[in-house]
């Protein structure tokens, strides 16, 4: 590699080089998994026409040659004329923040980069929001931590009696919200897609909080009109991951129109990315862009603006984690 790289700027080509079998390798596992040969293996090891028939391939040199490429990539390893994933790519694939993260990374974030000089000169717009909502939410999961921690003293604060998750998703920060809280306090989730609404139902009721929560499949901004129907207004609101999906101009009147949903002294909690010269929230900022909607992620102090104009007077800001832009 050095001999190569001397021969013209050294250290570029040794970043290029680096950065680019690093993409590779990103690829390559993303393919794996998408092309279901990475999980069927992982289910049983298999030989190479077993494997075929098993993922619908009718080109089984094809497949050897990704094989081969996947093998190289320490993701699979050959035993007695059957494939079976090493300990790496079981790793990946058995922790949910890792596989989406994988996905993403050697799927729809590198797409998003070898289609932009299209889109720059008029191609359509992205639709990965609709696309990979599912790996979003999964990759999502890695601020997991941070976020429950702003949630449990949000919570701890507050004291409320009920709670509101705007945006809910599966459930689980409606959960942790109720379960901070203790057992007197409840709760409500609203959530636009409906079979995502249905499991965080079944997910509240599974770990014992059905009774004392419910999901609705409806827009936010229908709830104020129905929120004496269910159980009236809360002591604190969590949005959490949702700003930035508005359009910065239409940001103000959607938070205003949650403030019916408040009770007198009740608060709002934001939790969101913010814009820095952090590469990951650049380039999350381009993806949301990307899909043609006004979307963009938010100026920290315009954003704080922007709540106020709202009419929520009291205002604090705090960092997920030091330098993060969370």
């Amino acid at each position: 590699m050095w001999e190569i790289a001397r021969a013209g700027h050294p250290w570029a080509r040794l970043r290029v080089l680096r950065d680019g079998m690093a993409t590779l390798r990103a690829s390559m596992l993303a393919a794996g998994i998408a092309s279901d040969v990475l999980p069927r293996l992982a289910e049983r090891p298999d030989d190479l026409p077993g494997l075929a028939r098993r993922v619908g391939v009718t080109d089984e040199g094809l497949l050897e040659g990704f094989l081969n490429v996947l093998a190289s990539a320490g993701l699979l390893v050959v035993r007695a004329g059957r494939w079976r994933p090493t300990k790496r790519a079981r790793a990946v694939l058995d922790d949910p923040v890792a596989r989406a993260a994988a996905v993403a990374y050697g799927g729809y974030y590198t797409d998003l980069y070898q289609r932009r000089p299209d889109q720059l000169r008029g191609g359509p717009a992205r639709t990965d929001l609709d696309d990979h909502a599912d790996t979003i939410a999964a990759v999502s999961g890695a601020l997991q931590p941070l976020v429950d921690h702003l949630i449990r003293t949000a919570v701890e604060q507050a004291r409320p009696a009920r709670v509101l998750d705007v945006g809910c998703g599966t459930g689980e920060q409606l959960a942790l919200m109720l379960t901070t809280a203790g057992p007197s306090t409840t709760g409500l989730g609203v959530e636009s897609a409906p079979g995502v609404a249905r499991t965080a139902q079944q997910r509240l009721a599974e770990i014992g909080l059905g009774s004392r929560a419910s999901v609705l499949a409806m827009e936010a901004t229908d709830l104020p009109a129905r929120i004496d129907a269910h159980g009236g207004p809360v002591d604190l609101m969590l949005l959490a991951n949702v700003v930035y999906y508005l359009p910065t101009g239409e940001q103000a009147a959607f938070l205003a129109g949650l403030r019916p949903l408040l009770r007198p002294g009740g608060a709002m909690l934001i939790i969101t990315t913010v814009a820095s010269d952090d590469l990951f929230a650049r380039h999350f900022d381009l993806l949301l862009r990307a899909q043609g909607r006004g979307i963009a992620v938010p100026h920290l102090q315009r954003l704080t603006a922007t709540v106020r104009e709202a009419g929520y007077a009291d205002v604090a800001v705090e960092r997920a984690a030091p330098r993060a832009p969370f």
